[in-house]
């Protein structure tokens, strides 16, 4: 779960770049983005957003761990902390 959260918020702002690029492109030269050679364009540059996000989001997946936590209710509470943290997490 942890990584699917930090993978999709990474994507987003590469996908975000991606999309403002090629409408760049579009209003600035619009010759050059006819349908064929963009349509090649826009899936490469989907996948590069894609993999980008991977690459980004992987040292966070080192530095962060989830902790599941039982209250005194008996509900489990999932945390987020430091991998190098104290092994007892405290509310705040």
């Amino acid at each position: 779960m942890l990584r699917t959260q930090i993978v999709t918020l990474a994507s987003t702002t590469f996908l975000l770049a991606a999309m403002s690029f090629d409408r760049y492109l579009a209003i600035c030269r619009p010759m050059s983005s006819l349908p064929a050679a963009s349509q090649t364009r826009r899936w490469r540059m989907i996948v590069v957003a894609w993999v980008m996000s991977f690459v980004f989001a992987s040292p966070q997946l080192l530095i962060f761990k989830q902790v599941f936590l039982s209250t005194s209710s008996g509900k489990t509470k999932l945390l987020c902390r430091a991998a190098s943290g104290p092994e007892n997490p405290r509310y705040l």
